[in-house]
């Protein structure tokens, strides 16, 4: 039995989700905005405590790549004015900060092995 036959529909009106994007947007963007700051303080220490011996790649390019998607999400972040966002808008922003949060959590572990 299909979920819709036993809960019937359960759909909000537009304007509901519309106002849940544009609050979820808000709220992700404070939070996001101290997430990519964190990164991008930690990774040059990162980087400086690596060991030597270590590749390059692990060493130097992984924790870089990680700065740059974190700086590519500053940049976003702080281009999106939630008040001047339509609900269209704000459903591209918050796809275009899930996939740069999920980049970063990707390549996250492998800093973490360094």
């Amino acid at each position: 039995m299909n979920q819709e036959a036993i809960y019937g529909d359960r759909s909000a009106p537009s304007y509901i989700d519309d106002d849940f994007a544009l609050t979820a947007a808000s709220q992700l963007r404070r939070q996001t905005i101290l997430l990519y700051s964190g990164f991008g303080i930690s990774i040059p220490g990162i980087i400086a405590i690596a060991d030597p011996s270590s590749s390059p790649l692990f060493g130097l390019l992984v924790p870089l790549a990680i700065l740059g998607s974190a700086l590519a999400g500053l940049y976003v972040l702080l281009r999106y004015r939630p008040d001047r966002m339509n609900p269209l808008a704000t459903r591209k922003f918050l796809a275009r900060i899930t996939k740069l949060s999920i980049t970063i959590g990707r390549i996250q572990p492998v800093v973490a092995t360094l």
